[in-house]
């Protein structure tokens, strides 16, 4: 369960339920929604189809060469819960922690931060809000690196640079190292999954955005994926390397991670998800099944309430960009 990860980190812990089975941890939540759902707190193993303690999780993440850790950034239990998993995985070995939306052209300026003071995480935070894409996620992300600072694990910017997408805008793959222009050019998604992908970015933005725009945007997002891949495989295997990212950055056969499966094919991969419940859904494999219905799509999830959302297309007069590409052009 959690409760070891959250009483470790002096989150209130409260003793189960009367109803509640051991594996259950009961918390002070943050996310106002479904509370009392039955999943609410639990670790569900996915490989093996049954609920899992969180000692259980951490053991078998601390064994992986990748662990992929996609969350929800705008739910706050969902950064606790990555927070407490990391610490739980630091007690028994001492792994890179590479978050995906930090670029990577901030990694001289978090090592100094962290060098001046390696124990401040205010002063890390700081010092990523400076500049760069990573000001727009380290407070976010704050109970990841607090929980990598606590730990002294290194941590590693990973995302391609503001600079980097702009020569790639302007000169295609060419733009790209040899290893990760190579490593694009293996990533161009297959017809179907192409067209998945250019419909959820079209509903994404309320199908308001050109056709011609998402083209470059998802071509963008292909060539992010090749540069954080070719970084995390940089990584000796003995060290390890947990990531920091979202739902799609842990799914299988989605983003980065499927260039370490194929690069790196005799390295073990952990997927953990960070899900919020919903009402009326009290089995894990509704879940699993609503995400990819072909394939299972994480290792692990742990559960958690939910948290109101706006309609961000509210307002907008929703013009759905149906179809898409059937393959991405480089022209």
């Amino acid at each position: 369960m959690l409760a070891p990860f959250l009483a470790a980190a002096g989150c209130a812990v409260a003793p189960p339920r009367g109803d509640a089975t051991p594996d259950v941890a009961v918390f002070a939540w943050q996310a106002p929604l479904h509370r009392d759902h039955p999943l609410v707190g639990r670790v569900w193993n996915a490989r093996e189809h049954r609920f899992d303690q969180g000692a259980a999780l951490a053991h078998d993440a601390a064994d992986a060469d990748f662990v992929l850790i996609g969350a929800l950034d705008d739910n706050p239990d969902h950064h606790v819960a990555r927070a407490h998993l990391i610490a739980g995985i630091a007690a028994r070995r001492r792994p890179v922690l590479a978050f995906d939306s930090m670029d990577s052209g901030m990694q001289e300026t978090a090592d100094r931060a962290r060098a001046l003071n390696p124990h401040d995480v205010a002063a890390l935070v700081a010092a990523l809000g400076a500049g760069g894409r990573a000001d727009a996620v380290a407070s976010v992300d704050r109970p990841e690196l607090a929980a990598a600072v606590a730990a002294d694990l290194p941590i590693a910017l990973v995302d391609l640079p503001p600079a980097g997408e702009a020569e790639f805008a302007a000169r295609g793959p060419g733009a790209l190292a040899p290893a990760v222009q190579r490593l694009f050019m293996r990533g161009l998604p297959p017809e179907a999954l192409a067209r998945q992908m250019y419909a959820e970015l079209s509903a994404f933005h309320c199908g308001l955005v050109p056709h011609e725009v998402l083209h470059h945007m998802l071509l963008t997002q292909v060539a992010r994926d090749a540069f954080i891949a070719d970084r995390l495989l940089t990584v000796p295997p003995e060290e390890g390397v947990v990531v920091i990212t979202g739902i799609a950055g842990a799914l299988a056969g989605r983003r980065f991670g499927t260039h370490l499966s194929r690069e790196a094919p005799d390295r073990k991969i952990v997927r953990v998800a960070v899900l919020e419940v919903q009402a009326g859904r009290e089995s894990p494999e509704d879940y699993l099944a609503m995400l990819d219905p072909g394939v299972a799509p994480f290792h692990h999830v742990i559960f958690t309430p939910a948290i109101e959302r706006a309609d961000p297309c509210r307002g907008h007069e929703h013009r759905p960009t149906l179809g898409g590409p059937a393959v991405l052009s480089l022209r």
